[in-house]
């Protein structure tokens, strides 16, 4: 189109031209690269052609009746309905820069679309989920409170993940926080979330605060140089890739690497990986590309490299020296209502992701050290999920392995392949752990063939064979979906709900998300709710033995509790933490009976890294 118009102008002159009797208007159009094809489908679609042009011109004489208003759009401007529209189509992040900017004035219209559009940046959030923030409104509001509704909220409504002022007020439909407060707690009731409130999250609350305040001790002189080594090995790779590329350029902007990959270097990639340019006009250099890359192409090995070191300087080893109080410590904020599964997630840093897995990452942890005459102690659940899913779904064969103290991943091998468990070998044993882990967090047939490797048949060989030999499972997963389409929510073994609005969505995409998140969130929800409680028994056995001084809660990750403890308290203090932790169900309200064991794990060090 855009060679037609430039060439030829207006479309009566371009029929014009291509309509003369010689040959000479198409060889114009052919010369400034117009195909035979094209010309054709020009001369068939003529009335189209002129049809499209007359509804796309704007017809400047259309008769139009319409005066001036005598005051301006702020002067008419209903503010209050403009707040109710919001709530009502849960225009969250749009609601609370109206009020936090307009602050109950009328601004102009310049303002106003620099606060809803793309010209202003969002204020900051006035409440942010610990108990010693400043409330700003001139309610002077009991920053306690403040967290307990917050809380409450998103009980009521998991989606709401750490809802502020602005949600709580939103949510009640008023502009006082007293009465949101009392509104909140009356749903909380009508919600059935009262006793996970009572009696999971509340009682946390001023241990979570306790844990933010004291902190984790950080050896800032291990991290500086953690750093100048990591910044060498970054300065090493970058000249081996300019190297084998060819040319110099930004490795870490996606846009400039795709360009070097797939035009300069021409890579190709097969299947439904073809090198696709974005909607930005990049090509996709996303972590599965490169792999798939990575055989036949050596320079890619060195840029997954660069790319894990960089991340690992830029989010954890430059940034967290620069974090600690004059003390050495780190206080990140951990955030109980921070996650849809009932989870902690954590900020400032984000420590829930502490890397983990390649020994670049475990380094890192060798920077969180214990003060002197202390050590750091971890606790871990063991398999904590697949548990929880033996529990909920009371599958015999599952209850066996865990009651026996086996090895479940080997016990399920040994079922789906029918051998032996001693002849269950590392390859068995290996894919059983993916469908174990996969099945609980909706895994397919399709994605499970990907991660075990080989046929589409044999996944589905697998599939069926493990849900024939775990009917129990089976059975319970698709009744957790029945349950999710009835009821638009999930509960855990406590209660806890999580919603499902999109469940019975028309659009195919939506309502398999749902149906897959669905089957595993009462599975991770119990477990969030067996950690949750953990942490409150654990502190009154601690204070009930009288060394609760000596031992600090100083980290939660996944299913995991550290502590710093005193040295003459570790044996003492280690015996009540687990005790405390492998008795949970027995403890909590619902005084639960299991044949299946709670384990837990613990280690002990100078350092983070020495303790696993």
């Amino acid at each position: 189109a855009e060679s037609l118009i430039t060439n030829f102008g207006t479309i009566e002159e371009i029929y014009k031209k291509i309509k003369q009797d010689d040959k000479k208007g198409e060889e114009a159009f052919m010369k400034v690269g117009i195909s035979p094809r094209m010309i054709e489908l020009l001369k068939n679609n003529e009335e189209e052609a002129l049809f499209s042009k007359t509804l796309a011109t704007i017809r400047n004489d259309a008769p139009i009746n319409f005066t001036i208003p005598s005051k301006t759009f702020w002067e008419n401007a209903d503010f209050k309905k403009a707040e109710q529209v919001f709530a009502t189509f849960e225009f969250r992040s749009l609601l609370a820069r109206l009020k936090n900017f307009f602050g109950g004035q009328n601004p102009n219209l310049a303002e106003f679309s620099q606060v809803l559009g793309s010209l202003g940046p969002t204020p900051a959030r006035p409440f942010q989920n610990s108990l010693n923030q400043d409330s700003t409104t001139a309610e002077n509001i009991d920053p306690e409170k403040l967290q307990e509704a917050s809380i409450a909220l998103w009980l009521i409504n998991s989606n709401i993940s750490n809802p502020q002022l602005n949600d709580i007020l939103m949510f009640a439909n008023t502009d006082s926080f007293k009465i949101a407060y009392e509104y909140i707690f009356k749903k909380l009731k009508e919600k059935n979330q009262v006793f996970v409130y009572e009696e999971i999250e509340k009682p946390i609350i001023p241990i979570v605060k306790e844990m933010e305040d004291h902190g984790i001790l950080i050896d800032k002189k291990y991290f500086e140089k953690l750093s100048s080594e990591y910044h060498k090995e970054l300065d090493i790779l970058t000249k081996k890739i300019y190297t084998q590329a060819g040319v110099e350029f930004n490795i870490n902007s996606p846009k400039q690497l795709g360009e070097v990959l797939f035009s300069k270097m021409g890579m190709k990639l097969s299947g439904k990986n073809k090198a696709k340019k974005s909607a930005g006009g990049g090509f996709s250099t996303k972590v599965s590309i490169l792999e798939e890359l990575e055989e036949n192409n050596p320079i890619i090995k060195e840029i997954l490299f660069y790319r894990e070191l960089q991340k690992l300087l830029s989010t954890y080893i430059d940034v967290i020296p620069k974090m600690v109080d004059k003390g050495g410590r780190l206080h990140a904020k951990f955030l109980q209502n921070g996650t849809t599964t009932g989870r902690f997630s954590s900020q400032d840093p984000n420590l829930q992701n502490l890397p983990i897995k390649t020994e670049l990452g475990r380094r890192i942890r060798g920077g969180f050290i214990a003060q002197k005459d202390y050590k750091l102690a971890a606790f871990d659940y063991s398999q904590i999920e697949l548990r929880v899913a033996a529990m909920l779904s009371e599958d015999k064969k599952m209850t066996q392995i865990f009651r026996e103290g086996k090895d479940i991943h080997a016990g399920v091998a040994s079922f789906v392949f029918g051998v032996p468990l001693e002849k269950v070998d590392n390859e068995m044993r290996r894919k059983a752990k993916v469908i174990n882990f996969g099945i609980i967090y909706g895994m397919g047939v399709s994605a499970l063939r990907k991660n075990l490797g080989g046929t589409r048949e044999e996944a589905q060989k697998f599939y069926d064979n493990y849900f024939n030999q775990f009917s129990g499972v089976r059975d319970y997963l698709e009744g957790v979906k029945k349950f999710t389409l009835k009821n638009f929510f999930t509960e855990t073994l406590f209660g806890r709900r999580r919603n499902f609005p999109n469940i019975n969505s028309r659009i195919p995409f939506l309502k398999n998300m749902a149906e897959r998140t669905a089957t595993n969130a009462p599975i991770q929800g119990t477990a969030a709710d067996i950690i949750k409680l953990a942490i409150k028994y654990a502190d009154d056995d601690l204070k009930r033995a009288g060394i609760n001084n000596q031992v600090h809660l100083i980290l939660q990750i996944h299913d995991e509790l550290v502590y710093e403890i005193e040295e003459k308290a570790l044996s003492k203090a280690e015996k009540i933490i687990k005790n405390a932790m492998e008795t949970v169900l027995q403890r909590s309200y619902l005084h639960y009976q299991t044949d299946i064991p709670l384990e837990v794990n613990s280690g002990f060090g100078d350092n983070f890294k020495e303790v696993k």
